[in-house]
């Protein structure tokens, strides 16, 4: 009998080792074969040598199951991975008897015997782990009093103390954090290594410890040893072992395929992460009427699905899969421990595979699998040995698993709750989850179903390294699409079925789509009529998500929130007073505010530290009683700015403060004080178009070019008068043109450069700018000057070339509709502005003119028309000197190329929208495209100096490493830094890089354009003798790396490259803006009125009279006023007196406002009860007669 042999027997019959004055000794409650007790004698010295490491213990010996195995040797390639670190994080907000939690944590460690084990080799010459079972073992219990911690502080803390990689050679694989916030605060966190637990037994620990806590468990009670599994599990190996293995062997295909993976080099960490969506009711019962139609579980359908996905985004009809059988029988199932044993399903699908046949096959192969789900996974892995890459888990690399909240009891509570904000009992206390987007680290990518008695929440768990986040949000829409159209597609093959949907998605993405999270500290929901009206009016579909109201702390801290798993636009608004839930005559809590602002600050930088995304912040209007404060007036104004001041560093957010909201349209009617206190909709209607129309606005400024260059003209535009023909005195600036002065000044100073096109004499132009005292704009604010009489067209094309620009971005304004409509003829691309005759009609105008916005300003923005006026200066200098060599030696250029970072993506995508003439083809970046590609590319940034300032960052290059190729996709430099030396410096930097990294080619694709001409000669001049391959609107150079890191600039040699017009393409049209709607949005919507009445039709056609009631009460009156405020509210025609108004289209988000325009109309004061007593006009008519009889006038 050797060792192994003797320590299987030993934990067969349960042998406690232990040591006395340096003697073995042991015992059992059964008796020993006398072979075993003969091992003992022969293996002596070994015994004891383990038992030295654990003085004055006694130590059970047991071999470690299969499903161990498999985890000890996980555990061993990489001990510090916390990737199988489990966490049952749990938030009481009860008193907690501290004493009761650390005395139930020793009888959950007594009783249960993985609690008290450790896992290691028997000895230095051997490679088998075994399990160490300790009699007793000090639990390793932190308990922390941090009564001046935050949220976001205990958050962290518990992340760091889940964080903590586990010894299990040598401790325990179980630890427990206790940190208590103050007397009422606590959270307790359980932390588990994955080698003694499975999801079942997170349910069976926390039944227990409940039990134990409430004392309805004697202490003394045992339950069954983890071991007696290992024992039975090698008994049914031995009986079914064969049988079970020729199964596999038989229904495994060769080689493994699995959704296509992200990164470069197709290889993964275990660094993982968690997304959450859901499967809604009407899908669920879809799916359950299918399955009880095909004889099928509804189970075989949802992983059929899931195998449609596989198929689809790999293109390989073989879908090999993971599956989870959680390895329990009657025997232990109430046993603690890691049960779960995964199996391989390959499924052999065809392309003339039905839906139906496709579904009843994955249910006859789990039928078939079943009768095989015993056999342990890693044993199979031994037996077959399949090939394995080191980035793929062998014969699958998805997991599929669906679990019941019915099976796993309380641990689901904990474990997978998607909602931070749930109200639980624990051990008879108030109690909530936490959520710590805990890591899958063994599979590529599992998809578990967690079903509820109503609902299934998905969570799908994937590695980081492997997939991106568009990777997934693809696969998840996929499956929910494919689970909501399988039952009425049953009859397609799925060739057909995936070309179908296709189809589908293809139209409706014809209509740009953006999904926007709504999170507020106030009802949002009223902006869902506004979205729709600018939907159609823009013609693009938005699809809006409202968090519910004052949850934006959670939202923010809850990884799987709406607000933190959208890749669309957030939205968050907030009345600020809300932070210290101010209530009318309550006193208002300024440090409370300041706390919660600097909270919301950090949480807002967290997050952002880890996903871009674009997020608009407002802070909306204070309640009407602080108005009358004007020190909190100040110093919400101030904690508005702070915030502002610090989230505007960051390029993905907008911050709009109260006080900049207003200005937008000045709007002096949104306070509703009555519905604010009725269902906590503070605003009127009327305030809620103007704020959804101001998020829309903000929206489409993310999806256009930015506004780069305004021309304007001077005469009847910056001042009313005919520069030369009125003398100064005579030339006016009444208050229109000062705002459109002021209106320049302020694009000037966000990075707009302006341009002058006017027809007339210089010098009298210059002289009103010099003279006249109310200017407000000065020449030198303008970078580009065409005063003369040449045509505007032909001025406007000369400016554009001086700028080096396309028209793309650029705008003209003039009052003259002769001169805009010459412009517009001549200059298509170049956005025409004609302002209004009306010179009143002028600021409203401009103010709404949504395409002059920018979106965000970056520093090079603000610093734009000090570069040009730097670039004057280099001219003059260039002018100055005799030679070009000279004038290039005399700049003193400095160049830098560094590795581009997040906080650079604002200035790339500026980059790639603006530069024309020296880029590899047409693609503009987006800077939520940019996030994106920084997984995949390494963006590497240009900055220039020379002896007259920076130049700013002016280039780009991104290269990708994929399929064992190096390849340049962007390659792309400012006109104002090309010529001078920097593009070869570039070239050369990249064949520096390609050769650093090993790699003896560098693959330049260029896209033919009339305007990259200048970058096709520069590789040209070069590179002609590696052109690859070329067509008339494309190139491929495929350059050696030691070619291109030798390229050199020689001022005095001018580039001969082999360009022809052979390779010109016809000219790119610019991103021309559809100025109709702009313009209908600039003069009809500027007016709020005419905004709010195309939105509510019936606000602006129903004027109610106010009525004072008095005991005598006409009855007719008041159903008439009433009828036309349910017709308003509804927005809906004539309304019958008998209709009730929760079944003509009532909600109760609509209540407060119906309720607030009855008591402004009648004077009295209606609850939100009486329209659910009293829904029809006549009831509550009637009610409202009865109600001023019974009182003898008004009620208050």
């Amino acid at each position: 009998m050797d060792l192994y042999n003797l320590i299987s027997e030993a934990g067969r019959y349960c042998i406690r080792f232990y040591k006395k004055n340096d003697n073995l000794l042991y015992k059992s409650d059964k008796k020993i074969p006398s072979c075993v007790v003969n091992g003992i004698k022969d293996y002596e010295d070994q015994i004891l040598r383990i038992l030295n490491r654990f003085e004055g213990h006694s130590v059970s010996l047991c071999p470690l199951s299969y499903n161990q195995q498999s985890m000890w040797f996980s555990y061993f390639l990489n001990p510090d991975s916390t990737s199988y670190n489990v966490a049952i994080p749990i938030h009481i907000t009860d008193k907690l008897d501290i004493t009761t939690t650390l005395s139930t944590i020793q009888a959950m460690v007594n009783r249960f015997d993985q609690l008290r084990t450790i896992f290691d080799l028997p000895g230095e010459n051997y490679n088998i782990p075994v399990q160490l079972i300790l009699d007793e073992v000090k639990t390793d219990i932190i308990i922390i009093d941090s009564y001046s911690a935050d949220n976001s502080q205990t958050i962290d803390s518990l992340h760091a103390f889940y964080k903590k990689p586990f010894n299990i050679n040598s401790a325990p694989s179980f630890r427990v954090l206790i940190q208590s916030n103050s007397s009422t605060d606590h959270y307790i966190l359980f932390v588990f290594h994955h080698i003694i637990i499975d999801a079942f037994s997170v349910g069976i620990f926390l039944k227990n410890f409940e039990m134990f806590f409430l004392k309805q468990i004697n202490p003394q009670n045992n339950c069954n040893s983890y071991s007696d599994f290992v024992f039975l599990q090698q008994e049914y190996i031995k009986n079914h072992g064969e049988k079970d293995l020729s199964f596999f062997k038989n229904n495994l295909s060769n080689g493994t395929y699995s959704i296509p993976v992200n990164n470069n080099n197709n290889t993964c960490s275990s660094n993982g992460a968690t997304t959450y969506f859901n499967i809604e009711p009407p899908v669920i019962d879809g799916i359950r009427n299918l399955a009880k139609t095909l004889s099928v579980t509804p189970f075989s359908i949802y992983l059929a699905a899931f195998q449609l996905v596989q198929i689809y985004l790999s293109g390989i009809y073989t879908a090999p899969l993971g599956v989870v059988n959680h390895g329990r029988t009657a025997q232990n199932i109430g046993t603690f421990g890691n049960f779960i044993n995964p199996l391989p399903l390959h499924s052999v699908r065809n392309k003339n595979f039905t839906i139906k046949d496709h579904i009843k096959s994955t249910f006859l192969e789990l039928l078939d699998l079943q009768d095989h789900s015993m056999y342990p996974f890693s044993l199979l892995v031994e037996k077959l040995s399949p090939d394995r890459n080191g980035s793929s888990y062998s014969f699958f690399d998805e997991l599929f698993n669906m679990n019941s909240m019915k099976q796993l009891g309380t641990g689901a509570d904990f474990l997978y709750s998607t909602d931070g904000a749930r109200k639980l009992t624990f051990c008879g206390l108030n109690a909530s989850p936490v959520q710590l987007n805990q890591q899958e680290g063994q599979f590529r990518l599992t998809m578990e179903l967690l079903e509820y008695a109503d609902k299934i929440t998905g969570i799908l768990k994937f590695r980081t390294d492997c997939f991106n986040t568009d990777t997934i949000s693809e696969i998840i829409n996929r499956y929910q699409t494919f689970l909501l159209k399988i039952p009425e597609s049953l009859a397609l093959n799925i060739e057909t079925f995936f070309n179908h949907d296709l189809l589908k998605q293809t139209k409706k993405s014809e209509i740009p789509q953006m999904r926007i999270v709504v999170a507020s500290t106030f009802t949002s929901e009223p902006l869902n009529q506004t979205f729709k009206f600018w939907s159609s009016k823009l013609s693009i579909e938005l699809q809006d998500l409202y968090a519910p109201y004052n949850q934006l702390f959670h939202q923010l801290n809850d990884p799987s929130s709406e607000l933190l798993t959208n890749n669309g636009i957030n939205v968050i608004t907030i009345r600020i007073e809300d932070f210290c839930n101010y209530y009318y005559d309550q006193s208002f809590d300024h440090d409370l505010v300041t706390k919660n602002t600097d909270e919301f600050i950090e949480l807002i930088e967290r997050f952002y530290q880890i996903k871009k995304v674009k997020t608009i912040i407002i802070f909306c209007p204070i309640s009407y009683g602080l108005r009358t404060r004007q020190d909190i007036v100040d110093f919400i104004s101030t904690r508005e700015n702070h915030v502002k001041s610090r989230l505007n560093l960051n390029s993905s957010v907008i911050c709009i403060t109260s006080v900049e909201l207003l200005t937008f349209y000045n709007n002096q009617y949104d306070y509703e004080p009555a519905s604010g206190i009725i269902g906590h909709v503070p605003y009127t209607e009327a305030f809620y178009t103007i704020l959804g129309t101001i998020i829309v606005r903000t929206i489409t400024g993310f999806q256009k070019p930015p506004c780069k260059l305004i021309i304007v003209d001077c005469d009847n535009t910056l001042w009313s008068g005919v520069a030369g023909e009125d003398t100064i005195e005579n030339i006016s600036i009444p208050p229109s043109m000062k705002f459109i002065q002021n209106f320049l000044k302020s694009k000037k100073d966000a990075g707009v450069l302006l341009g002058i096109c006017s027809k007339n004499n210089e010098i009298d132009t210059l002289e009103i700018f010099k003279k006249h005292p109310e200017m407000i704009l000065s020449i030198n604010d303008f970078s580009f000057r065409r005063i003369n009489w040449e045509i505007k067209s032909k001025n406007i094309s000369d400016m554009l070339k001086e700028a080096s620009l396309s028209t793309s971005g650029v705008f003209f304004i003039d009052d003259s509709p002769s001169e805009c409509a010459e412009v517009m003829a001549n200059c298509p691309g170049v956005t025409v502005i004609q302002l209004p005759s009306d010179i009143n009609l002028r600021e409203p105008f401009l103010k709404h003119f949504w395409p002059l916005d920018n979106s965000k300003v970056t520093n090079e923005d603000h610093q734009r028309h000090y570069l040009y006026m730097q670039e004057r200066r280099r001219n003059r200098f260039k002018e100055s000197t005799s030679s070009f060599s000279d004038f290039i030696n005399g700049l003193n250029l400095s160049i830098s190329i560094r590795k581009a970072t997040f906080d650079n993506i604002a200035r790339i995508s500026r980059l790639s929208f603006r530069t024309n003439q020296f880029t590899l083809g047409i693609t503009r970046y987006t800077e939520e495209q940019i996030c994106t590609l920084m997984h995949n590319s390494d963006f590497f940034i240009v900055d220039v100096t020379d002896r007259f300032g920076s130049y700013g960052t002016v280039g780009v290059i991104q290269i990708t490493v994929k399929n064992n190729e190096f390849s340049v996709d962007t390659f792309l430099l400012s006109c104002r830094a090309l010529g001078r030396g920097v593009e070869h410096r570039m070239a050369s930097f990249t064949g520096n890089h390609a050769e650093h990294l090993g790699f003896q080619n560098v693959s330049v694709s260029i896209a033919v354009t009339d305007k990259n001409v200048p970058l096709r000669s520069f590789f040209y001049d070069f590179a002609t003798d590696y052109l690859n391959s070329k067509g008339e609107s494309f190139l491929h150079f495929k350059i050696p790396s030691p070619v291109l890191k030798t390229v050199r600039f020689d001022p005095d040699r001018k580039i001969s490259g082999e360009f022809t017009k052979q390779h010109s393409v016809q000219k790119q049209n610019s991103y021309i803006i559809d100025n109709s709607i702009y313009l209908e949005i600039a003069t009809k919507y500027s007016d709020p009125k005419n905004l709010i009445c195309s939105i509510y039709p019936n606000y602006c056609k129903q004027e109610f009279n106010i009525v004072q009631l008095q005991s005598a009460i006409n009855l007719d009156d008041i159903k008439n006023i009433i009828g036309g405020i349910f017709s308003c509210t509804l927005d809906t025609g004539n309304v019958n007196h008998d209709d009730n108004f929760f079944d003509i289209g009532g909600k109760s988000i609509l209540i407060p406002s119906l309720i607030s325009q009855i008591n402004k109309a009648l004077h009295i004061n209606l609850s939100i009860l009486d329209i659910f007593q009293y829904p029809t006009i006549i009831s509550l008519s009637e009610y409202i007669c009865r109600k001023v009889t019974d009182t003898s006038g008004i009620q208050l």
